[in-house]
């Protein structure tokens, strides 16, 4: 958060202050509202996840990880975008990167080579 965010908290919870000393229990509400803020706040990683660098990329991204909504509402369905979506998927919890999985790739190398 920045100084103009600090500012704009400081002036909020100043205007909450003097709504509690004026009418008590109505400042709960915004008081509930502000905290539940400011732990959505620091909650939220502030950046994009890796490889979505420009707008392009983060769409693809989006859609390729959201294929079977898509499929559902009539988007065009192609072998390619099937196997770009599978990937993009299982790249997060494999091994291997989206490069280089083919369709006999072994998806988690590590176990396979420890057995």
């Amino acid at each position: 958060m920045g100084l103009s965010g600090a500012i704009g908290a400081l002036a909020g919870l100043l205007g909450m202050l003097i709504v509690g000393i004026f009418y008590g229990a109505w400042a709960l509400a915004p008081g509930v509202l502000v905290a539940t803020a400011f732990s959505m706040m620091s909650l939220d990683p502030g950046k994009f996840p890796a490889g979505c660098e420009t707008l392009g990329k983060l769409s693809t991204k989006v859609a390729r990880l959201n294929f079977g909504h898509l499929a559902k509402a009539g988007a065009r369905v192609t072998q390619k975008d099937l196997w770009n979506s599978l990937t993009e998927v299982v790249s997060q919890y494999s091994s291997t990167p989206v490069a280089e999985m083919t369709p006999d790739a072994l998806l988690l190398r590590t176990q396979r080579s420890a057995a």
